[in-house]
């Protein structure tokens, strides 16, 4: 009976080792997965901003109509307009920081423990 506990616990080590490699290769594709799917995200949405659609310059008009019934001033409009121009680059340093700052949140956390 001991003879066979032993090899019953030998199987379990093995295939408790044999688990935490699969869940860690798991999770590196999980990881790839997102890295890749960020990249097209961000692929997509340059190529969005070298693409003029029929939405969006409606968008577009709409927004200049809306501003010249309010009388938004010439350095408003270019201030927008640099906002326009420098969004995804914006969304992404913001996203950053969010990151950095949860990452620093966790970090000590952790060391509290």
């Amino acid at each position: 009976v001991k003879a066979r506990l032993d090899i019953c616990n030998d199987e379990k080590t093995k295939l408790i080792s044999e688990l935490k490699k699969t869940r860690d290769a798991m999770s590196k594709c999980q990881e790839d997965q997102a890295k890749s799917e960020e990249m097209l995200a961000l692929i997509h949405s340059e190529q969005k901003l070298t693409e003029t659609t029929e939405e969006t310059t409606r968008i577009l008009r709409q927004l200049q109509e809306a501003w010249a019934d309010i009388g938004l001033p010439m350095s408003e409009r270019e201030s927008v307009r640099q906002k326009l121009e420098n969004c995804v680059e914006d969304a992404c340093c913001r996203m950053l920081g969010e990151a950095i700052e949860l990452r620093e949140e966790k970090i000590q956390a952790v060391k509290k423990v």
